[in-house]
């Protein structure tokens, strides 16, 4: 795992600086954020030798030595699904689904210290027989934690996202809302990943759906904290009908009352293409 590091105005291009050694620890998913005083955290999963995940704080000069974030067990580590992490100031979340499927549960750690100490995990997911994946976070004003994730039988039917807030720093959870349930049909895309945003007091689900196995991208906004999610906005006019799994997601960015978005789909010319498309949070595509 390596990273590269920029300085503006100019953005000239640091060389790359060694996370940790991918033959120990793997470097499956690699994300980074950034916490108080400008200092990254890089988080990642290793998928062969054990399944588990990995975050390096940067110290000054070199990245610590990565912490294992699942203290016993495994977690979901492949290409398309692993942990997620947030910061806002001294505060980080991250959050990560256990292995295997059948017993699977999202799970949360805290830092309020800028990845210097870590919380136990806490389970955020609800009791009852349903399987969850997926697992991502974002953080509240006032700097709680609201954690998305895909709810669906062990028999892979029904699936759908589903988002729990937190008030008091990740130790209890508020009823899930169905963050998916205002997008046409009644599933979402079960093998892709989805995004939570927290933006001037909006919470911002961003999923590909699955509506007759037309799988294209939509966002549902919540105003009230993630309790309930509104109308949807229909990010991707490519309406790309597949009978299979893309098994990929998209990354957005919230600026304003804009979300820009970018996907991988398949127009009329049946190329899988990179799109990028536009559209105002009150519901307008561009």
């Amino acid at each position: 795992v390596q990273g590269i590091m920029a300085q503006a105005p100019g953005l000239v291009w640091q060389s790359p600086i060694q996370v940790a050694n991918g033959s120990v620890y793997d470097n499956i998913r690699p994300q980074i954020a950034v916490t108080s005083g400008n200092v990254p955290l890089v988080l990642w999963c290793k998928s062969t030798g054990g399944k588990n995940g990995y975050v390096a704080r940067w110290n000054g000069s070199a990245f610590d030595t990565p912490f294992k974030i699942n203290p016993s067990g495994s977690i979901n580590s492949y290409t398309v699904e692993g942990p997620n992490i947030a910061a806002k100031g001294d505060t980080i979340f991250i959050a990560y689904t256990t292995y295997p499927p059948s017993s699977a549960q999202v799970m949360v750690r805290s830092s309020f210290d800028a990845g210097l100490n870590w919380s136990n995990p806490i389970w955020v997911d609800s009791l009852n027989p349903d399987m969850p994946t997926f697992g991502n976070v974002a953080i509240l004003p006032g700097g709680n934690p609201i954690v998305n994730y895909i709810r669906q039988t062990t028999a892979y039917l029904y699936p759908r996202w589903v988002a729990r807030a937190s008030s008091d720093g990740g130790m209890t959870w508020a009823p899930e809302a169905v963050s998916s349930a205002a997008a046409p049909g009644t599933d979402v895309c079960d093998c892709c990943t989805g995004h939570l945003y927290s933006h001037q007091g909006k919470v911002i689900s961003v999923f590909r759906n699955n509506d007759a196995n037309l799988r294209d991208f939509w966002a549902t906004v919540s105003t009230d904290g993630g309790q309930t999610f509104g109308t949807a906005i229909d990010l991707d006019t490519t309406d790309w009908t597949l009978a299979a799994c893309p098994s990929s997601g998209a990354g957005s960015a919230v600026v304003g009352d804009s979300i820009y978005s970018v996907f991988m789909s398949q127009g009329t010319d049946a190329l899988a293409r990179v799109w990028i498309g536009a559209a105002s949070l009150n519901g307008s595509t561009t």
